[in-house]
């Protein structure tokens, strides 16, 4: 009785092993790459939504969520090489989300490293927002097979400060300097002339 228990303890082990391998094998990442540094207020920026899949997909899904209140949403562009059916999905600045982007590929297959769309948004209100990266419900990450990949989804912070930007503020400099040496130029030519 004793060994069956560990003959069936064995298997159950040996069956997790290979549905982890498996899992493993056709693990998958999404991300959201922003601008470095900070943002103004008026500001419009862009993100790339990059994948990275260990063995090949034909398509996939994502949504995104924002603060309303600190940005807005302008446009949604997929990737050219998503050539199947790409959709733009529905955009709600008013609620701060962008549901069920999908893109897909015919024929053809993606893996490794590949670009999957640009969004791009216009700063509103000084502040540090969360860009959230989720999954499709619809429109899930598949392989070749039809078969469902996990996917790791990782979105991004954006910082829109209230305050220019250093280089701004040296522009700002400059400027006022040389109205500065105007006004005192003419001042000294309107006193030898005088």
């Amino acid at each position: 009785m004793k060994s069956m228990i560990l003959v069936g303890r064995g298997a159950v082990i040996a069956a997790s092993a290979v549905v982890a391998m498996a899992g493993s094998a056709h693990a998958a990442s999404a991300s959201l790459q922003g601008p470095v540094g900070s943002v103004v207020p008026g500001d419009v920026f862009s993100l790339s939504l990059t994948g990275k899949a260990l063995e090949p997909i034909i398509g996939g899904g994502t949504s995104l969520e924002f603060a309303a209140d600190l940005l807005e949403l302008l446009s949604v562009e997929i990737d050219s090489a998503w050539d199947f059916v790409p959709d733009i999905g529905q955009r709600d600045n008013t609620l701060g989300k962008l549901t069920d982007v999908s893109f897909n590929i015919f024929p053809g297959m993606q893996s490794g490293s590949f670009p999957i769309a640009t969004f791009e948004f216009k700063a509103k209100a000084p502040g540090l927002t969360l860009i959230n990266l989720l999954g499709s419900e619809l429109f899930p990450f598949g392989d070749e097979f039809g078969q469902e990949v996990t996917v790791d989804f990782s979105g991004t912070q954006i910082l829109i400060s209230s305050v220019p930007e250093p280089a701004t503020w040296l522009l700002l400099s400059c400027g006022i300097a040389l109205a500065a040496t105007r006004t005192a130029r003419a001042k000294l030519s309107d006193q030898s002339t005088a």
